[in-house]
């Protein structure tokens, strides 16, 4: 069984989401949105750039950013990005309900980025764009780590600093970047020590990019995300633990996860599994 931290922030939503996101409901389809397929343009955009840098020494231009963030949004109209698997539906709402509104909104952030001076210096060295691992891991039960980093760099005294292209329609929480808080940061701590285990340490950064309004434009804010050994163990024990209950309470005994309906993500914008779930549309 593969764990991912994208799995683990099912869990901590909904057992069942987690559940249905591993073996997905009879009759369930992929549900593309606004606000995550501007985000999949917008680290298309980032990933172009940054590339650039990687192989050809060179940053990209802000016009081929942006081409290329607009080609990944009108693609994603289709196909998911990170799934390879078709779009089932795709529900516009009132802030972006057609294709220019989000251009719009990917244009702002894309031109903040290059433009506020947010790109990391330029003699940190691009390790890896969207660089994947893949472990098994004894202390996951045998079960297999996995997990796709947006952007390795490596700072002038050799940490490793991975970082996570985030888009937001409102500001963060202060602590929403708090290692206890959310399993990103430990999850990916613990793994790239592993990749890489000569480098003194491994640090994780969220860059986050909120859309802005009409008034004020997107605004960038960088917050670096440190966990202690105990924020890493107790997330690995965590992904053992679900991936214990999943084996023994889904797979073995053919049961379902609980529901977690008082969640207020358990609605139909930000779950796709609303429609298909008995805690959801069939009790509105």
């Amino acid at each position: 069984m593969r764990v991912s931290q994208s799995i683990l922030g099912q869990v901590d939503k909904c057992l069942l989401a987690a559940q249905f996101s591993l073996d997905p409901p009879a009759g369930a389809v992929i549900v593309g949105s606004p606000a995550r397929l501007i985000g999949t343009a917008y680290h298309a955009g980032l990933e172009h750039f940054y590339l650039s840098r990687q192989h050809f020494g060179a940053d990209a231009r802000l016009q081929e950013m942006l081409a290329v963030a607009h080609t990944a949004f009108i693609d994603g109209l289709g196909v998911d990005a990170y799934t390879g698997q078709p779009i089932g539906e795709f529900k516009w709402d009132d802030k972006h309900p057609n294709t220019e509104s989000c251009f719009d909104v990917i244009d702002a952030m894309l031109t903040e980025y290059i433009n506020g001076g947010h790109a990391w210096p330029a003699d940190w060295a691009v390790l890896g764009v969207e660089q994947s691992f893949k472990f098994d891991d004894p202390q996951l039960g045998g079960h297999t780590a996995t997990g796709t980093a947006d952007l390795v760099l490596q700072d002038p005294a050799e940490y490793i600093v991975v970082v996570d292209h985030k888009t937001a329609g409102k500001a963060w929480d202060q602590s929403k970047h708090l290692p206890r808080k959310q399993n990103q940061s430990p999850w990916y701590t613990n793994y790239f020590k592993k990749l890489y285990p000569d480098a003194p340490g491994v640090r994780f950064v969220f860059d986050v990019m909120t859309y802005g309004t009409a008034k004020s434009g997107p605004k960038f804010e960088r917050r670096v995300s440190d966990p202690t050994a105990a924020h890493e163990v107790a997330t690995v024990k965590k992904a053992a633990d679900f991936a214990f209950l999943y084996q023994t309470v889904h797979v073995k005994a053919g049961m379902d996860l609980p529901a977690n309906p008082a969640s207020t993500l358990c609605n139909p914008k930000w779950c796709d599994f609303f429609d298909q779930c008995p805690h959801g549309a069939a009790l509105e």
